[in-house]
């Protein structure tokens, strides 16, 4: 038992922190535009990338709802006060003032700031300055978590809840009900179905099939495998030239389970303790990442004959950069000024 949850738990650690780094390229922008061939490479990328916020979803669920009881729902909420609501509240505070400042200074030009100190005040709450909006989600759905857990711990009640929510997802989308592009911060009951069914997913998977979902076999593995195959095909050969909302999701839906299996492959989860810091580097990332791509782009843009190379060689290089950097950053901020950091980090690593 003890190894079982061992090879879990790191699992979990490890498949995280792989997320963050997918949540800081999916954030980089691409700027070499001149081969078809890389420019197909980086949407397909791109493509992937953007599952791993809806992963996340879907392990909290899973993690949530692995060890609840209703007895325990005020234990859960209190400690989502300490691990997501303070983290919250305080870095978007940090990036309202990043936001405004740089504004100001003339070094960012798309950012929409109400006039009101009130309307920044609610912007500041509402995470849309930051990449924050996951979290604000995830505390939504610890509130409401007592009512679907009777619905998602019987199995087939639950399926049905799941398939409801499939359902409206394409009735919102076809009838032209849902706003496109997608607005994460839009706080409606659309959004909140979208991503609730990512959660929902997994919250059932915990309740339900706790065993399938936590035991690696080589059937189960060769399977996810070949499925995974079928999946990049359907992309090219169909997604890709016809994909819309509904059909993104379900690929999506469908990967996210196909790679929790393939990712099994890993005969032993070698976890290292900078990789508990996941929450700090997604929380974190954008504002240093943001500074230092503005600068590259800077240079490079002065630069002749080598700059395609140049804008590549950014894309690929200056997330690890960014990454290295803030690990290395909150393991010295938490051996110096642990208690900040700790509330930083939402308390993990």
């Amino acid at each position: 038992m003890y190894n079982a949850e061992f090879r879990f738990r790191s699992k979990i650690t490890f498949t995280q922190f792989l997320l963050s780094v997918g949540v800081v390229y999916q954030h980089t922008a691409w700027n070499y535009t001149e081969s078809a061939v890389l420019n197909a490479g980086y949407m397909f990328l791109i493509y992937l990338i953007q599952t791993c916020v809806p992963f996340f979803f879907m392990i909290s669920g899973y993690l949530f709802f692995r060890t609840y009881e209703p007895s325990k729902l005020k234990i859960k909420i209190l400690s989502r006060v300490r691990t997501l609501l303070i983290p919250y509240l305080i870095w978007n505070a940090i990036y309202t003032v990043f936001i405004s400042v740089f504004t100001k200074l003339g070094f960012i030009h798309n950012a929409v700031i109400s006039q009101k100190y009130s309307g920044v005040l609610l912007q500041c709450i509402n995470a849309e300055f930051s990449p924050l909006w996951f979290v604000k989600y995830l505390m939504i759905f610890t509130l409401i978590a007592p009512f679907f857990y009777y619905l998602l711990r019987r199995k087939i009640l639950g399926a049905v809840a799941i398939l409801v929510m499939l359902i409206l997802n394409a009735v919102f989308f076809y009838s032209g009900m849902m706003l496109i592009p997608l607005n994460v911060n839009s706080n409606s009951i659309i959004m909140l179905n979208y991503q609730y069914i990512f959660y929902a997913i997994g919250a059932y998977s915990a309740l339900n099939w706790r065993d399938i979902a936590e035991t690696s076999t080589y059937e189960k593995r060769n399977a996810a495998s070949v499925v995974l195959l079928a999946l990049v095909i359907v992309y090219f050969s169909y997604i890709m030239k016809h994909g819309n909302v509904v059909i993104n999701h379900f690929f999506r839906l469908v990967y996210i389970v196909v790679m929790w299996f393939v990712l099994d492959y890993i005969p032993q989860y070698r976890v290292y303790r900078w990789m508990g810091n996941s929450f700090f580097l997604y929380c974190s990332h954008l504002i240093v990442l943001q500074c230092i791509q503005r600068v590259c782009d800077i240079v490079i843009g002065k630069t002749d004959g080598i700059q395609p190379i140049l804008y590549v060689l950014e894309y690929l290089l200056l997330p690890i950069i960014i990454i290295v950097f803030l690990l290395f950053a909150v393991e010295k901020g938490k051996k110096r000024l642990p208690k900040i950091f700790d509330v930083l980090s939402g308390n993990r690593g």
